[in-house]
């Protein structure tokens, strides 16, 4: 097993994919070497998989045992690639150690029917476990034939799985070309014809390949089909390589009897024509270089001015980078319906196809907007999941794809529906420089504007899909409405959510009820945020749950009732919503609705906070400070204060700031106290106002200057703070 992952590690590296990988087709030598045959179904691989695409009613060639699912969908079936050439061999080394048993059988040990292994196939169902099987042999298995292509290993990575059975010798060689083992179908498996003698082979011609491709042609419109799926006939021929000795330190070599497909003008199989290798330690004599992307790829892009010529020699070359600079270069400012954008998502492929996450990224926003490529919610969510498990600290890439992760745990695409998964992603997200969060969810005070190269990024590819995604449309109103990536628009982000909600998406009925309560982009309505609060919390929403409670406590557009205000928070609390237990603990903390108990206020504050809940935490912190519900405990109280500052919390930034000038469990710093009430005035914070104010008046961390002390009173007293309005009598009398 080892010597076949080395003999498709090695054809994998030249770009071609056997499309038939089974046990019929791999035959052992005298001296036990694997050789890997019958290559009816390989081809060379300079686009995706996804460029020669099986339809409805067609044969897709190979063996239903050794078929990937992707191939046997029903809506998108994929052609053969690497990743399909990997799950055939994981089920081959399932059979292998099952004793080439059938792959497929009922409970009673009868083979199953072929749309009993199709139907198993499709729903992720795999055979059993092998008595005797290491656990490291079975997760490698697990991992090969695992159901979402982009799961499963490369070649070199199974190489170094089975590294440590490399060596293994049987007491003794088997006869000159026996079969591995006999197929697998759906009737009783018939016995194995004897081996004919196998001729030396006679020497061929030097290679011979001359292709002719028709000239590039866009169509007029997006269509599914790809515009470099036909390819003309292209034959390869070789003279014999020598053989390789086992006892170098390196993947042995592995014959190869291949098959060469040769395809039509219409790209189907044609004449084969064969021809025999040696695929082992480093190409043999003669062999063919390795295929680049099509002619017509690079016919268009030497005609293009956004592709400089160096770039285009690093694309012959497939050097992933330089795909995805070319993709970038030649879609650059062009609309979502334009042709370009399938060349586009072909450059990015064969640099996904090399573990490019920048590739892996782009991919993602293509295939849930269906631009270029078509629409796969599970093809984008893999291709995100890529960028998130790299060790990747790109500042830009990483935080957006995991937030798109999130998304699409919230929302079921792609995945299953876990609301719990797609917080923790989206709460995961936020940096520094993309300091959305969760915000993007709910937000009562929009203050996360951004400039930032992340934010803006989020904003671009949002806008690019927001005419083929709805989800789009919707990210981009939230930008709009917070100047996250791009200037402040709340009319605009409103009419956006308006569209979208009566579209019936609760995401967006919830943010318009919010633009309603609050007055963003439109005159405030309480009666008809209301509605909305209540249209998007029958759909679940959790937060329009707490909202519909805010309108009972404060009788926003409803008479006032705290009983109704706590049985929505209850509800929202009782489903960890971390808004409702929040709004719970609060109300423990003073009574109103329900008795005062400070203990419990503190375990839903706790709750809350630990969710990352920054009103949580900053009340949580107050608690340990004044030991309310819990022992006094200044260190818990600075810690829950800074989590609630670092997320930008005015209230927690003042706090913070007079611990600092008042030495309050930790060393007085009056330098730092007066950096903490500045972010907190500069956000609005009357508090922070007034105590930054009162540094300026008498010099404490700062120079001392009593206008600038006055312009802070001034900003404090239009906010209705009396002290700051008797301050500024004051200082006018003197």
């Amino acid at each position: 097993m080892y010597q076949i992952a080395s003999g498709m590690s090695y054809l994998h590296n030249n770009n071609i994919v056997h499309g038939d990988l089974k046990s019929l087709n791999i035959l052992l030598s005298t001296p036990l070497d694997a050789v890997i045959t019958d290559f009816g179904m390989s081809r060379t691989k300079y686009t995706s998989a996804s460029a020669i695409r099986v339809k409805p009613g067609q044969s897709v060639g190979g063996s239903l045992d050794y078929m990937a699912p992707e191939m046997l969908d029903d809506e998108e079936p994929a052609g053969s690639s690497r990743r399909t050439d990997v799950y055939a061999f994981g089920v081959l080394l399932y059979e292998v150690l099952n004793d080439c048993k059938p792959i497929w059988v009922t409970a009673s040990g009868e083979p199953m029917r072929v749309r009993t292994v199709e139907a198993q196939i499709c729903k992720g169902s795999r055979p059993k476990r092998v008595d005797g099987v290491p656990d490291n042999i079975w997760a490698l298995i697990e991992r090969c034939w695992h159901q979402r292509p982009l799961e499963r290993p490369r070649f070199p990575d199974i190489l170094r799985e089975l590294e440590p059975y490399r060596n293994y010798q049987p007491p003794a060689p088997t006869p000159v070309f026996v079969p591995v083992s006999v197929s697998v179908s759906e009737s009783t498996p018939a016995p194995a014809p004897e081996p004919a003698p196998v001729p030396e082979p006679a020497p061929v011609p030097p290679l011979d390949r001359t292709p002719s491709r028709p000239p590039l042609v866009f169509p007029q419109a997006p269509t599914p089909t790809l515009p470099f799926a036909n390819i003309s006939t292209v034959k390869y021929t070789m003279s014999p390589p020598p053989q390789i000795p086992m006892a170098l330190p390196y993947p042995a070599a592995v014959p190869i009897d291949d098959f060469m497909d040769t395809w039509d003008s219409n790209g189907a199989l044609g004449p084969k024509e064969k021809r025999r290798f040696t695929v082992g330690l480093g190409p043999p004599p003669n062999w063919p270089p390795a295929p680049q992307p099509a002619d017509e790829i690079i016919a268009y892009l030497e005609k293009h001015e956004n592709v400089p010529r160096v770039t285009l020699n690093r694309v012959r070359k497939f050097e992933a980078e330089a795909c995805v600079q070319a993709a970038i270069g030649i879609s650059n400012g062009r609309p979502s319906d334009d042709p370009v954008w399938e060349l586009a998502a072909k450059l990015l492929q064969i640099s996904a196809d090399q573990e490019n996450v920048e590739a892996f990224f782009y991919l993602g926003w293509l295939h849930l907007t269906g631009v270029g490529v078509p629409r796969k919610d599970v093809d984008a969510f893999a291709y995100w999941q890529e960028v998130h498990r790299k060790q990747s600290h790109d500042p830009v890439i990483k935080p957006i794809a995991t937030f798109m992760l999130g998304w699409c745990h919230i929302l079921g695409r792609g995945t299953q529906l876990n609301r719990t998964k797609g917080l923790e992603l989206i709460r995961e997200s936020k940096t520094a420089d993309f300091g959305l969060g969760e915000e993007c969810l709910h937000c009562s005070n929009p203050n996360v504007s951004s400039s930032s190269a992340a934010a803006e990024r989020l904003f671009s590819v949002c806008e690019f899909g927001s005419d083929q995604e709805w989800l789009c449309k919707h990210l981009m109103a939230v930008c709009l409405v917070n100047g996250f990536g791009v200037p402040k628009d709340q009319g605009r982000a409103m009419s956006i959510f308006e569209q979208l909600a009566y579209k019936g998406h609760d995401v967006s009925q919830h943010w318009l009820g919010q633009c309603l309560n609050h007055g963003w982009g439109i005159q405030q309505q309480d009666a008809r945020a209301l509605e909305w609060y209540r249209a998007a919390t029958e759909k679940g929403n959790l937060y329009s749950q707490v909202m519909v409670g805010q309108c009972y406590e404060h009788g926003w557009g409803v008479h006032q009732d705290e009983n109704q205000a706590v049985e929505c928070y209850r509800r929202a609390a009782d489903r960890s919503n971390a808004l409702g237990e929040y709004h719970l603990g609060r109300l423990y903390y003073t009574g109103e609705g329900l008795g005062q108990n400070h203990t419990r206020a503190a375990e839903w504050l706790l709750r809350s906070a630990e969710r990352g809940n920054p009103d949580a935490q900053n009340s949580l912190g107050f608690c340990y400070e004044k030991g309310h519900g819990v022992r006094e405990d200044m260190d818990a109280a600075l810690q829950w204060y800074r989590r609630a500052a670092d997320q930008g919390h005015s209230g927690a930034q003042n706090q913070l700031g007079r611990c600092y000038e008042f030495g309050l469990g930790t060393r007085a710093d009056s330098g730092a106290a007066v950096g903490w009430y500045t972010k907190a005035a500069e956000q609005g914070n009357s508090a922070a106002q007034w105590n930054l104010a009162q540094c300026f008046e008498f010099g404490s961390g700062v120079v001392q200057d009593v206008q600038a002390a006055v312009r802070w009173y001034y900003k404090a007293a239009n906010q209705g703070l009396n002290e700051a309005t008797n301050k500024l009598i004051d200082l006018d009398s003197n």
